[in-house]
């Protein structure tokens, strides 16, 4: 005879996301991407953040064509992207560990 284990219901429990510390954690990740990745730019190594910021600087003062924003944007939107993702990402993880830790606090 064969044994039928009951059927568990798992039901879905909903996390609130934190946004001032997702907001915290992509900004953190921001600076550190920019402050990270090196690129090759003009014969030399550059930060990815001041190579960005140099050639914004100079759309925005005359120097370079506006059409330089075109080049600029996908670097810059991918940038944000990036950190907004690894910010939710990490944002969650502590969501779910501070989570565990409410649960098993012994209650009073």
């Amino acid at each position: 005879m064969v044994s039928v284990k009951p059927h568990l219901h798992m039901a879905p429990r909903a996390y609130k996301t934190r946004r001032w510390l997702w907001f915290l954690i992509s900004l953190a990740a921001f600076f550190a991407i920019g402050c990270v990745h090196w690129i090759d730019m003009k014969g030399g190594n550059a930060l990815f953040a001041v190579s960005i910021l140099r050639s914004l600087g100079e759309v925005l003062s005359g120097r370079a064509p506006l059409v330089w924003l075109w080049i600029l944007a996908p670097s810059l939107i991918g940038w944000i992207i990036v950190a907004g993702a690894v910010g939710w990402c990490v944002q969650a993880g502590f969501v779910l560990l501070l989570s565990r830790h409410e649960k098993s606090k012994p209650s009073a």
